[in-house]
């Protein structure tokens, strides 16, 4: 008797593997390692005013970071939505786009008027809010991001 095979068929091709694999090697560029490092781990918001501030301190560091890292998911995510990309194996490996989304997402209509820009990060939203499967996960984030802002004011993270 033949074994079941675990795999999922999602409907991903070679040529879709090889698109995720690329914009993975995009991620581990050195100054992209900084950026992500910083907006993942560093920047710990607590308002829009906060998101404000990066995002419209145009020369600095940290918005150089945030421009780098939002431009890059943004763009990832476009491939996403016109079909360039499979939306199942996309979704797999980009947990960091649902991760930054769910830290920014609570204050994108403020941080939208501020910077005069309605349709900035469309895609991202597009792709992540486009579905309940999408919501829910960016959900799931927001709680654990939560958690652990709870965490470290109890003194148990950094």
């Amino acid at each position: 008797m033949a074994k079941k095979s675990s795999a999922k068929k999602s409907g991903a091709s070679a040529k879709d593997a090889q698109v995720v694999m690329q914009l993975y090697d995009l991620r581990r560029e050195a100054k992209m390692r900084e950026a992500r490092n910083y907006l993942v781990v560093d920047f710990k918001p607590e308002s829009a005013a906060d998101w404000i501030k990066v995002a419209t301190a145009f020369g600095t560091k940290e918005n150089t970071y945030f421009r780098q890292v939002f431009s890059y998911w943004s763009m990832a995510a476009s491939l996403v939505l016109h079909g360039a990309v499979n939306k199942d194996l996309f979704n797999e490996w980009a947990g960091e786009m649902y991760f930054m989304w769910a830290k920014l997402q609570p204050h994108i209509n403020e941080l939208r008027r501020a910077m005069g820009i309605p349709e900035f990060l469309q895609n991202i939203e597009n792709l992540i809010e486009g579905d309940a499967q999408g919501r829910k996960r960016r959900q799931t984030m927001q709680e654990r991001q939560k958690r652990f802002r709870e965490m470290a004011a109890a003194g148990g993270g950094r």
